[in-house]
């Protein structure tokens, strides 16, 4: 387990250096700070994961009740909780990122836009890709048993660009709003 979380924690390595050279920022922390960063962050979204999939369960529970005596119709319930579910958490975890991974913390209004953008193009490549996995099948033709490791990959490089997309919006506004106090 902890091998795992160390592996993860590179990942945010990776996507904190991203993220600040889209910022701007220059590296300023010494390493070993910089290595306990990254471990703090791979927990803290292990731990917001879990909250969101227990969310999930909680909808996906209520959705299974008979709630049509009460006048509410479970599976529209279910169908529109479930996409706000997956919304909030996505602009909740994303704005995070923004907030608390560059080493100079800016204000939310200069991050909103670029996460709010993120957000929605993470949203919207999730549903491309669930048709794309729709017709996986003829990759493991190709591929065989090594077509679950592409698709994963092609699944994080996907997350790795919209998050610096997002990060990219971030950085601009804040380029806006420094010149226009100048």
């Amino acid at each position: 387990m902890l091998g795992l979380l160390w592996s993860a924690s590179k990942m945010f390595g990776a996507l904190n250096r991203g993220i600040n050279l889209a910022f701007g920022v220059p590296e300023g922390r010494p390493f070993y700070l910089s290595k306990l960063r990254y471990f703090a962050m791979t927990v803290g979204l292990s731990l917001l994961l879990l909250v969101a999939v227990g969310a999930s369960t909680v909808l996906d529970l209520v959705s299974q009740l008979d709630l049509t005596r009460f006048g509410f119709d479970g599976t529209l319930f279910a169908s529109v909780g479930g996409r706000v579910a997956s919304l909030v958490s996505i602009f909740t975890t994303i704005t995070l990122i923004y907030k608390l991974v560059p080493y100079e913390r800016h204000a939310w209004r200069d991050i909103l836009l670029g996460a709010v953008a993120a957000t929605l193009l993470f949203e919207l490549g999730k549903a491309l890709f669930v048709l794309y996995l729709g017709n996986v099948g003829n990759l493991e033709a190709v591929y065989g048993s090594l077509t679950s490791v592409i698709v994963l990959l092609l699944w994080l490089y996907f997350s790795a660009r919209v998050l610096l997309f997002g990060a990219e919006i971030c950085a601009v506004r804040i380029d806006d709003r420094s010149a226009s106090t100048q």
